[in-house]
């Protein structure tokens, strides 16, 4: 593949995962919870990434030329000395041969070397643009999990009330726990699009990397939305006439 095929792959890939977080955006947050804005993350490890890659190229660039410059200046002389001396084409025609050769293999050891070390940059490249975009996943499902916790406890905060009003709320309190194992889950499942972060020792494979992080935030958008329709449940078994009514006593039984 070349450079210009691995960096419509790369292109694509981040474009991937650029729609992703626009779709996962919103189903992380089903019920119109507001999430609060997250700054962007630093630019300064990409930024020296790019700045590496384009000083690489910008020296493989003058290494060609100065072997290139330094093969004309050697055949130059050797054909100004032959003149001199009176010396056949033949004769110079094995030395210039010899210098050309060298040079051509000089400047295809400089461009093989740049080559691998640009590779290896575009990969610390990718990792961190990868990482960066699903940073900003993992920030944003965070505070969905957060608020959905804040929810359950209000929830429970009004439970107890009704309790205290002799109201029977056992249902909505199997409800919640169950609502609240939910939660449980879903907080461990976005850990783990942090927890499939991309090593910056390994080696990085751009698809393997993008599939292994993408279902780690499908699984996670689930886990959320089916926490969040749990507290729905609950909150809708807590309305009037679906749950306990105030106990009614003996004296008000005899009234009637």
């Amino acid at each position: 593949m070349n450079f210009m095929e691995r960096t419509v792959t790369n292109t694509a890939a981040v474009a991937a995962i650029l729609l992703l977080v626009a779709s996962t955006a919103l189903a992380a947050d089903p019920a119109g919870i507001a999430l609060p804005a997250v700054p962007p993350p630093k630019p300064q490890p990409a930024r020296e990434l790019r700045k590496d890659i384009r000083d690489i190229r910008v020296e493989r660039r003058e290494t060609v030329k100065d072997e290139f410059q330094k093969a004309r200046t050697d055949i130059k002389a050797i054909r100004a000395t032959a003149t001199s001396s009176g010396a056949t084409k033949d004769a110079v025609r094995s030395p210039v041969k010899d210098i050309r050769t060298e040079a051509k293999q000089n400047i295809k050891d400089a461009r093989t070397e740049a080559r691998e070390e640009i590779k290896t940059k575009q990969a610390e490249l990718r990792r961190v643009r990868l990482n960066r975009e699903f940073e900003r996943v993992y920030r944003r499902f965070t505070a969905a999990v957060e608020r959905l916790e804040k929810l359950a406890t209000r929830i429970e905060s009004r439970l107890k009330k009704f309790e205290e009003q002799s109201r029977d709320m056992s249902a909505s309190r199997t409800r919640l726990a169950e609502a609240q194992a939910k939660i449980s889950a879903a907080r461990n499942d976005t850990e783990a699009i942090k927890t499939a972060a991309v090593s910056s020792g390994g080696t990085l494979d751009a698809g393997t990397a993008l599939e292994s992080r993408r279902n780690a935030v499908k699984t996670a958008k689930e886990s959320i939305k089916v926490a969040h329709a749990a507290l729905v449940q609950v909150v809708n078994g807590m309305k009037p006439g679906r749950s306990g009514a105030p106990a009614t006593t003996t004296a008000e039984s005899s009234g009637n």
